[in-house]
């Protein structure tokens, strides 16, 4: 039997683009990948109709997540920490839930490219230009104050959303966010060079996730979202569930009420579990009513 394994164990990191020498996977993780990219490619059909029909008849979401696996995405990763009620969600993760709890790989390398690196840049440098816009307005002597209004509410919310990202308090609850992560979260990270070819092909054939944006970062969030969920289940972790956390508001994700039946679909015929998107107000008010 080893000496099998050993004939075709090089055969299998080529073919998920797993370099020997790099650790990251075994035996077991191979096979869940495999399972994974046949059902995703439809080499494994998927049960796409019963999900269509849900998720039309009075949408496919619940109110339940006590037993449910979680997943964070990164348009909901940092809002935790910003909620006005993000402490009581870091107790949740760190302390009270239970369950699976997973942080995409993806979702780490968007959260530092997309927050921490750029986006509270373009907050002052649109600050200092809006400053410097001002002055120039008050060189003429047309009334632009309806003008000045209009840009500031846009400013503000733009500030609101991304502009605290260095603030001390903030990275104060960021860092306690992750740590409690790092004690419960499973960071999983499917090979990207076997997966990139799925990827093309479903953004050719507008296949959720992601077939709105340029790029693959949200199909990677899902696949390395599914490989969290088959390798909790491998390690005889148990969930009722699979809820993922977004605060996308794209039709490629879902739409208010229901999640796309896609997804769910694909979720059930590789976890054998539902799958709802949830946005982040909608989970706080769920576990503050707890």
């Amino acid at each position: 039997m080893w000496n099998r394994l050993e004939e075709i164990w090089p055969k299998l990191l080529q073919k998920f683009g797993i370099e020997t020498s790099a650790g990251l996977v075994n035996e077991m993780d191979l096979a869940l990948l495999e399972e994974i990219k046949a059902k995703l490619n439809r080499e494994i059909s998927i049960d796409a109709l019963p999900a269509l029909i849900d998720a039309i008849d009075g949408g496919n979401q619940s109110d339940t997540f006590q037993n449910a696996a979680i997943g964070i995405d990164s348009s909901a990763f940092l809002r935790i920490a910003n909620h006005p009620k993000g402490e009581d969600l870091i107790d949740y993760f760190g302390a009270t839930h239970s369950c699976p709890l997973i942080l995409p790989g993806q979702t780490i390398q968007e959260f530092w490219n997309n927050e921490l690196s750029a986006v509270d840049t373009v907050a002052k440098t649109l600050a200092g230009s809006f400053d410097r816009f001002n002055k120039d307005l008050d060189r003429l002597d047309s009334d632009f104050s309806d003008l000045r209004n209009s840009l500031q509410t846009a400013l503000d919310s733009f500030r609101d959303d991304h502009g605290t990202v260095y603030s001390e308090a903030t990275v104060r609850k960021t860092l306690s966010l992750l740590n409690a992560l790092q004690s419960k979260a499973r960071v999983p990270f499917a090979p990207r060079t076997s997966f990139r070819p799925l990827a093309e092909q479903r953004q050719m054939t507008k296949t959720p996730p992601g077939f709105r944006d340029p790029g693959d970062g949200d199909f990677f969030v899902w696949v390395d979202f599914l490989l969290g969920l088959k390798q909790a289940q491998s390690a005889g972790e148990v969930f009722d569930k699979a809820i993922l956390l977004t605060n996308d508001s794209k039709p490629d994700w879902g739409r208010p009420g229901s999640t796309h039946p896609i997804l769910v679909a694909e979720a059930n015929a590789i976890v054998g579990v539902p799958f709802e998107t949830w946005t982040l107000k909608k989970f706080a008010d769920k576990v503050l009513e707890v």
